[in-house]
């Protein structure tokens, strides 16, 4: 695993991809374009979308009311650009930390994704 700085710019590598067909259950299909699941940290625009959506009323299975998502997965094509804001970060997930992670912004959208560092490699 290289090692890598702010401002690189980075692509998926080989074991991410090897990895994601491992885990699909049928033989893949080359002809259709591969995509990368990625995480990103919802905004304060995306979770008051969801405050004002229908998902948001009621109740839980449990009576509580429902809490608004802190984090989305999201699909990047396996071929995406990326540049890297902060190399080495630990995020986190209900008050567990995520480590090995690296945060990068998409070269397309300009969103920012949280992505492991072994699935990276710069370009």
């Amino acid at each position: 695993m290289s090692s890598f700085r702010c401002n690189d710019n980075v692509k998926f590598n080989d074991d991410c991809i090897d990895a994601r067909m491992a885990s699909q259950l049928a033989p893949p299909d080359l002809s259709f374009p591969l995509y990368i699941t990625v995480t990103r940290k919802l905004t304060p625009a995306d979770i008051q979308a969801w405050r004002d959506s229908p998902r948001s009323k009621g109740m839980t299975s449990s009576g509580e009311t429902k809490l608004p998502p802190q984090y989305s997965a999201e699909q990047l094509p396996a071929t995406a650009c990326m540049q890297i804001v902060k190399s080495r970060i630990a995020w986190y997930v209900g008050g567990s930390p995520r480590r090995g992670y690296a945060l990068v912004k998409d070269n397309e959208s300009g969103e920012k994704f949280y992505v492991k560092r072994k699935f990276l490699e710069k370009v």
